[in-house]
């Protein structure tokens, strides 16, 4: 689970924590920003979070950057 209950305050926490972790860094306000929404775009809560993971996920893989999980 994602540890608390679905809803904005749940998904801008999961954005911020995955985010943190993912990049190792704290995401740009408007990383941010794009994440909570792409979460938000999907009607079922845990298919919004499994959304984000794979976009950050790919974003870290495409930036051949060391700084990602």
């Amino acid at each position: 689970g994602l540890g608390c209950s679905p809803s904005p305050a749940c998904r801008k926490q999961f954005v911020k924590t995955f985010g943190l972790r993912a990049f190792r860094r704290p995401l740009t306000p408007e990383e941010q920003k794009r994440y909570e929404a792409l979460f938000a775009a999907n009607q079922e809560f845990s298919r919004g979070a499994q959304a984000v993971v794979e976009a950050m996920l790919q974003a870290c893989c495409s930036r051949a950057a060391t700084s990602c999980l």
